[in-house]
């Protein structure tokens, strides 16, 4: 996976780092120690009530950065369109500067799709 990662990620520091920590306390861990600005993890499987497996919705969840979640069967392409999902909480300068510093690289439109609760659902 290292190799694989090096190829596409050129200029870019990669470390392994292993812990006996749960996946989301060690991603905050490494993050607060190292100074990370953003997760980004691949995602393999699904389960049979979430959009994708149970690794990725736990990190989702309770990770303290900004996180990109990007499918196992995705090819390398340019990014056109950003697909920014939104509950109507809050954003913070710190927590969208990463999607505005991908979109003003790329060129990207970012799409944003509000949503709410209907009130007594």
């Amino acid at each position: 996976m290292e190799r694989l990662l090096r190829k596409y990620a050129e200029g870019v520091h990669l470390a392994k780092v292993s812990t006996y920590l749960a996946l989301p306390e060690a991603l905050n861990e490494l993050a607060a120690r190292k100074g990370g600005d953003l997760i980004v993890m691949g995602t393999q499987g699904k389960s049979s009530t979430l959009l994708f497996g149970r690794n990725a919705s736990t990190v989702v969840q309770r990770a303290q950065l900004p996180m990109i979640t990007v499918p196992a069967q995705w090819e390398p392409q340019p990014v056109k369109h950003v697909l920014l999902p939104w509950d109507s909480g809050t954003f913070t300068a710190d927590t969208f500067r990463p999607l505005l510093d991908l979109v003003q690289r790329t060129g990207a439109e970012v799409l944003v799709a509000h949503a709410h609760q209907r009130p007594g659902l």
